[in-house]
């Protein structure tokens, strides 16, 4: 919840686009919907956003991670977010207090743009000057 407040003041206050927390369907291809725990929406692809779902790749999407569907979130939609074109996806882990960071390369797989624990500062590059203390995520 804090992670969602954080982002969505943030977009809210520069008018960037729109944040959603699930459930929000988001289909990424014919065959393939997922849903995000958080996602973020540029304000000149919202008309991808429809009352029931999304249609195509968010810019930004947070998984929140648990035991139970870590592996899932880390292989299945990471593949399916790769294939679309998410540009950047973070995993937060409650288990160890942490936010991986994950940003799409040229070669469209993704590649470790910072893991952040609860000392340091969280940051974007899908939304420059964004900054939350980690240790605010997991308080």
């Amino acid at each position: 919840g804090r992670l969602f407040r954080a982002l969505a003041r943030f977009v809210e206050e520069r008018e960037l686009g729109e944040v959603f927390v699930a459930p929000l369907d988001v289909v990424l291809g014919e065959h393939t919907v997922v849903q995000p725990d958080i996602l973020f929406v540029r304000k000149e692809r919202l008309v991808s956003v429809t009352p029931l779902f999304v249609n195509g790749p968010p810019d930004l999407v947070v998984e929140v991670l648990s035991p139970s569907n870590a592996d899932f979130d880390r292989q299945t939609k990471r593949r399916a977010y790769a294939a679309a074109g998410v540009p950047e996806v973070w995993y937060v882990d409650p288990r160890d207090d942490s936010v991986e960071v994950l940003r799409l390369a040229a070669e469209g797989s993704y590649v470790v743009a910072g893991t952040f624990s609860r000392d340091q500062t969280l940051v974007s590059q899908t939304l420059p000057g964004f900054e939350l203390s980690v240790s605010r995520v997991f308080a």
